[in-house]
């Protein structure tokens, strides 16, 4: 009786308030590696553009299963079941040990991430979030207690209205396309019904009137007209994708679909630039209206740019891959490949390459910064546009360099992109970077480029700050060198005019702390022969009156984290390498062991790739190694490399340290010099005794 009892439990989800799904993997909690995600697409036609949608669609839909729009999951189970898992905030409410082991996830006492919310809400218990609840959010570092119901609606992103619903009903329940859980999302329910409705996205002009606020919070968190909503900028690239995805999985009317019910044809354009194709907001558009012709939606113009400033982040693939593998069945190909959406909605003349990492062919626009090239800056700051490097990826192995007085620069500003002729451009909001050129009668254009703005509004009198660049490691390997390459250090004085200060040049020293120690560090490169969690701040001496800085994080271990970035080079100190030289041995580069990692930390394999060693001596002084190198005079020197992969190049993240000693050959050869050059004296002094004697 108890074990039927338990069975019951498990298929009907009424465990400890957790669901079981079926799964793709061994665990619906999995991760999708690059080579697994590869896999699924593998049967896309790129034969034209054409092709791609037929066969996308086709790929999308094998699998596939219908939800119940209510729940989220495909049957039984309780009201927001699928969201409480899709939606979730895995960082405030990370994974238990029983939902790992068990492949059931918990819809009580647990923090959401709403669309059209700043913040993640605490949910004492989201099936019935309908009564009310003491909802919390974290503001200022305190948690608020908000004491409510009907927080949240489940948002259709691409609207319903625009094919598949009918007039006065609620037909989408029945449609595939009305409950597919990558256009559904768990939303702030005053933005959805306020703010978006069945709007077209865009850009909105950010006036009090327009001002749409989180029923929470009370935050504004979104803008909106009659014909127009604007979400959070941090959520412009995850919208843009779900519509991206409805119109290729839907891209063709099919009549018979799931249940005997048909799917829609949809499609994205720029409507009359600013309003919807539908006249009445009470009007919808069904399936079968869409037979002979698709269903429109979007500002897609704007939808493609925001797919691009606000690029995919972990979150947004961890719910890809939890809709895949516990729910759903299938992928977002614009969560796994973001640059598809040019190739397929836009004018990029690329095509798709399963082959390249992006998912794309690799002829581009590339944009390179050279070392002394800041990516942070504050409001009011030159950037320097000519320092950038600019090359093209001929997509046949080819990197061809380019010179600066040919490329068109374009900087983000009034909601779009204009060329602007000077090399230096004065900041005055946050910004973003599009070049174009004209190569061999070929239009390039680049991605998009995006620079850190710090937040002129706060004050910082009187104070002493480091600012870390886009390249700030936030991990090392044991025994690797801490050199602070990627964080600037400013003083504000009491005008708050802002002064660059150079630790060990001006009266700044930096201090370290970790695993309970602290050490003031006398200079640079630090090497970090301890696991742990460092901390390193700065201590400047100005006036008599020291000032002590904000503090920066990384990790020291034997793993080490790579990140998010597309490839990571790193060199391994814990191979058998020889880091003790006597001078004028030989170091062959072909014994210093690397590895190129992608961002799922699988090995790439670096066969045909150029990798180019570095030796820097205590002075700075860089040469580059050849294939093997006599070693100069004694001294501590350290060794680091770049690699050129898939027409980038990318620095290793740690250095190696050589120690050179003089060679006990070397004394034996002074010495040796030094007593045959005695010997011949001591001889000629004899000869010339005997000579003397003769004469007499």
């Amino acid at each position: 009786m108890i074990k039927a009892f338990f069975l019951l439990s498990l298929i009907f989800g009424l465990t400890n308030n957790l669901n079981v799904k079926a799964t793709n993997t061994d665990s619906i909690f999995d991760k999708s590696n690059q080579e697994e995600i590869k896999q699924y697409y593998q049967d896309i036609d790129t034969s034209n553009k054409e092709s791609i949608f037929s066969s996308l669609q086709q790929i999308l839909s094998n699998g596939q299963v219908k939800l119940s729009y209510e729940t989220g999951i495909e049957s039984g189970g309780q009201d927001w079941d699928g969201y409480a898992l899709l939606d979730r905030d895995y960082e405030l409410s990370p994974l238990t040990q029983e939902e790992i082991h068990s492949n059931k996830w918990k819809t009580e006492d647990i923090w959401m991430r709403p669309l059209y919310s700043d913040v993640s809400i605490y949910v004492p218990d989201i099936s019935a979030q309908s009564n009310k609840q003491d909802f919390k959010y974290i503001e200022n570092g305190k948690e608020v207690t908000v004491n409510t119901s009907h927080v949240f609606d489940r948002e259709h992103v691409m609207p319903k209205s625009y094919g598949f619903n009918e007039s006065g009903s609620n037909a989408y329940k029945n449609y595939i396309a009305g409950t597919d859980i990558h256009n559904l999302h768990l939303s702030d329910s005053t933005n959805n019904q306020s703010g978006h409705n069945n709007k077209v996205f865009g850009y909105v002009e950010h006036t009090s009137e327009n001002e749409v606020k989180n029923k929470i919070t009370g935050h504004v968190t979104g803008y909106a007209t009659d014909l127009i909503y604007e979400p959070l900028d941090s959520q412009k690239g995850d919208i843009a994708r779900s519509i991206f995805y409805m119109a290729t999985r839907y891209h063709t009317y099919v009549e018979k679909d799931f249940n005997n019910y048909p799917s829609p044809s949809l499609s994205l354009g720029n409507i009359d630039e600013l309003r919807p194709s539908i006249e009445n907001s009470n009007t919808s558009i069904s399936p079968d209206d869409t037979k002979d012709n698709p269903a429109v939606y979007g500002l897609l113009d704007t939808l493609l740019l925001w797919n691009k400033i606000d690029p995919v982040d972990d979150a947004e693939r961890y719910r890809n891959d939890l809709v895949y593998n516990a729910v759903q069945f299938n992928r977002n190909p614009f969560i796994d490949y973001p640059q598809w959406a040019d190739i397929l909605f836009g004018d990029s003349q690329k095509n798709i390459d399963l082959n390249n990492s992006n998912g794309v062919s690799n002829e581009e626009l590339i944009i390179s910064t050279p070392s002394d090239f800041p990516l942070s800056y504050e409001v009011g700051d030159n950037i320097d546009l000519s320092k950038l490097i600019f090359s093209i990826n001929d997509g046949q192995g080819n990197i061809i360099n380019l010179d600066n007085n040919d490329i068109d620069y374009y900087i983000f500003s009034d909601n779009e992109f204009t060329l602007y002729n000077s090399n230096t451009y004065v900041i005055n909001e946050t910004t973003y970077l599009k070049v174009k050129t004209i190569y061999n009668s070929t239009l390039y254009e680049s991605d998009i480029f995006t620079l850190q703005i710090n937040d002129e509004t706060t004050d910082k009198t009187n104070s002493l700050e480091i600012v870390k660049s886009n390249n700030y490691k936030n991990n090392y390997l044991l025994n690797s060198s801490y050199n602070a390459d990627d964080i600037v250090i400013y003083f504000y004085d009491s005008n708050s005019t802002r002064y660059q200060i150079t630790p060990y040049l001006d009266d700044c020293k930096l201090v370290l702390k970790y695993n309970e120690n602290e050490i003031e560090i006398e200079s640079l490169p630090y090497i970090l022969n301890e696991e742990g969690n460092y901390t390193l701040y700065a201590l400047y001496n100005r006036d008599n009156q020291e000032y002590i800085s904000n503090n920066v994080s990384f990790t020291v271990g034997n793993d080490i984290d790579i990140g998010d970035q597309e490839y990571t080079l790193v060199l391994d100190p814990n191979k058998e390498f020889k880091v003790d030289y006597n001078s004028f041995e030989i170091l062959n580069i072909t014994a210093i062991p690397y590895y190129l990692y992608d961002r799922n930390q699988n090995i790439v394999d670096t066969s045909n790739c150029n990798i180019t060693f570095y030796l820097t001596d205590s002075n700075g002084n860089v040469e580059v190694l050849d294939e093997s190198i006599n070693l100069p005079a004694s001294g501590k020197y350290t060794l680091d490399a770049s690699i050129e992969y898939n027409g980038k190049t990318y620095n290793s993240i740690n250095y190696l340290e050589i120690n050179v000693t003089f060679s006990t050959w070397f004394y034996f050869l002074i010495g040796g010099g030094i007593a045959i050059i005695v010997l011949v004296l001591f001889i000629s002094v004899l000869l010339n005794k005997k000579k003397r004697r003769k004469r007499k």
